[in-house]
């Protein structure tokens, strides 16, 4: 009896393994986009990413845009924007409440061109500039080729899910896993997708992942074995595992701790690394807002 469970597990075992390398394989083909992408005109990204935003439009005499995606739930706190809220808390801020500030911004031009979008940005439109936009936009094509990626390889009908929506109705936190690998009944591996380059993982993006692991245990019941970020090198990918018990990362006090923020009447302080601020697509306006 015991040769015949060490059996089915060693065929199990197996099944996983070839499963997995399937999974890096589209990733490291995947990842290969990335350089092409990033060289792709702005145009061209809004017209392939069209689908998934009800808007995208451009402020004129500026280099700001107001965007807007197709399902943003309100009254919910995304994952994204909690990773956002450990990177920056005034951008976490201006993402979900700009228009509370309308008024407080110095830079006249662009006030009265958001005032005359005032209720786009209360129906949970965000700004970003031409830079930025053009980020997001790459990063949305290389998730869907890697969605599509998955499809072709068959493995969908493997247990590996993409673009997962999970729900804590609790806490109000929601979020989108980009590669859920279903191990067995009840266990389960998570796959947080990146197109940057990085020497080391910041924090934020340890604390999406683990946000991930929670929504998955509390709303599909999955126990997580293994939470990973994948980004793409020259030569292909990096897996990075991050693990709970070393990060001591408390997703729920976070999340508190973001929807007293949005709560507050005043705008939190910048960071104090303002060289957050070099790349972030907030600054044109945020640095204007008294």
């Amino acid at each position: 009896m015991s040769q015949v469970r060490d059996y089915s597990r060693s065929v199990l075992e197996c099944e996983s393994e070839r499963r997995r390398l399937l999974l890096l394989m589209v990733l490291d083909r995947m990842f290969r986009l990335v350089y092409r992408v990033k060289r792709m005109d702005l145009s061209d990204l809004v017209s392939a990413c069209s689908m998934e935003y009800d808007l995208i439009l451009p402020l004129q005499g500026t280099d700001l845009y107001i965007v807007k995606g197709r399902e943003r739930k309100p009254c919910f706190v995304y994952v994204s924007d909690l990773s956002t809220f450990v990177y920056c808390r005034r951008k976490f801020y201006l993402s979900y409440s700009i228009h509370k500030v309308l008024d407080r911004i110095r830079h006249g031009k662009i006030r009265q061109l958001l005032r005359r979008y005032r209720t786009l940005l209360e129906d949970g439109a965000c700004i970003m500039d031409r830079e930025s936009l053009r980020r997001v936009l790459a990063g949305q094509y290389i998730h869907r080729s890697i969605r599509n990626g998955i499809s072709f390889t068959m493995l969908e009908q493997e247990g590996i899910r993409v673009e997962v929506e999970i729900i804590d109705l609790d806490m109000g936190l929601i979020g989108h896993i980009d590669i859920l690998e279903q191990t067995s009944r009840d266990t389960a591996n998570i796959y947080e997708v990146k197109t940057g380059l990085y020497r080391q993982i910041p924090l934020h993006y340890k604390v999406q992942v683990l946000a991930y692991k929670y929504l998955t245990e509390k709303d599909l019941g999955l126990r997580v074995e293994h939470t990973y970020i994948a980004y793409p090198s020259k030569e292909g990918k990096y897996i990075h595992e991050v693990r709970q018990e070393e990060e001591r990362i408390d997703v729920v006090q976070l999340l508190r701790e973001a929807r007293r923020t949005l709560l507050e009447n005043e705008i939190p302080r910048p960071p104090e690394d303002l060289r957050k601020c070099e790349k972030c697509g907030f600054r044109k306006v945020c640095l204007y807002i008294d």
